[in-house]
């Protein structure tokens, strides 16, 4: 009866086990974003579909050839590493063209708890992000240039009657400069 209680037990927590290395699989391998995992010896045990579609498909896709694909390839292995250890996570963003595709990337490099050098490596597109930055930093610099050459004066004050805003017409108009009346 002992015997059959221990083979019991031993099957359901390989059961279990075997359920969540499928789990963790699964939700790697259907991630949008690149994903790779690394042995201490900083080799590449684990890559998902969206890291080697941007690794470029080869063979065999490992960290180092992804990194060389970042201004700082370097930066990525062992600054990343160092900063996240030995149980933690950094993260740094990186810019890089892939398929003459300019992209930027949030990298992020966390060690894996209970496994002693051991890192998840994360890699996620943020360039609609940054396109949006760009683009709301263009329309700003528009708006600032087309307030600032406007032939009548512009600003706004705060509720106490101080300016927050004056444009270079008013101040030509008013002989004053934005340190002195802002």
């Amino acid at each position: 009866l002992t015997g059959s209680f221990v083979f019991l037990y031993l099957k359901q927590r390989y059961t279990d086990k075997d359920r969540s290395r499928r789990i963790l699989t699964e939700v790697l391998e259907k991630s949008a974003e690149a994903r790779a995992i690394t042995d201490p010896e900083g080799e590449t045990i684990y890559t998902n579909a969206r890291f080697n579609n941007l690794a470029g498909n080869t063979e065999h896709p490992s960290l180092p050839n992804f990194s060389r694909l970042f201004d700082s390839p370097q930066k990525i292995d062992n600054d990343l590493r160092d900063r996240s250890a030995p149980d933690g996570a950094a993260t740094t963003e990186f810019h890089t063209r892939v398929k003459n595709q300019p992209l930027w990337f949030q990298v992020t490099c966390q060690h894996i708890a209970g496994w002693p050098g051991f890192v998840h490596w994360r890699f996620d597109d943020i360039s609609p992000r940054y396109h949006m930055e760009a683009a709301i930093r263009e329309e700003r610099e528009k708006l600032r240039d087309f307030t600032d050459n406007a032939p009548v004066g512009f600003f706004s004050i705060s509720a106490d009657g101080k300016f927050l805003f004056a444009n270079d017409t008013l101040l030509r108009l008013l002989g004053a400069d934005a340190r002195t009346i802002l």
